[in-house]
């Protein structure tokens, strides 16, 4: 669940730089419990699952200094592009 909430949060911010910090609040990784680099594992974690060679990663790249940045440029998700009702999950729309 972890990395489908990191993977929302790059997806809701393509090709800009998140902070660890922002990582931590937009995946919802962020509690009182958590320690400092609980994103860069989850970052690991992440590109293990989508990365074709995680060691050279091309969608999830780190900014030294700065934090990440999802590569890749996306289309809006949502549920219902027009009409309410339907129940057949995402469908892409143009934003």
């Amino acid at each position: 669940m972890a990395s489908l909430n990191l993977l929302q949060a790059f997806c809701g911010a393509p090709r800009q730089v998140l902070t660890r910090e922002q990582l931590l609040d937009l995946s919802r990784l962020n509690c009182a419990e958590v320690y400092d680099r609980a994103i860069d594992v989850q970052i690991l974690r992440l590109r293990r699952k989508i990365e074709l060679n995680p060691a050279q990663p091309q969608y999830i790249k780190t900014e030294r200094g700065a934090g990440y940045v999802f590569s890749v440029p996306v289309d809006a998700l949502t549920r219902s592009c027009s009409g309410a009702g339907r129940a057949r999950g995402p469908r892409r729309c143009r934003a």
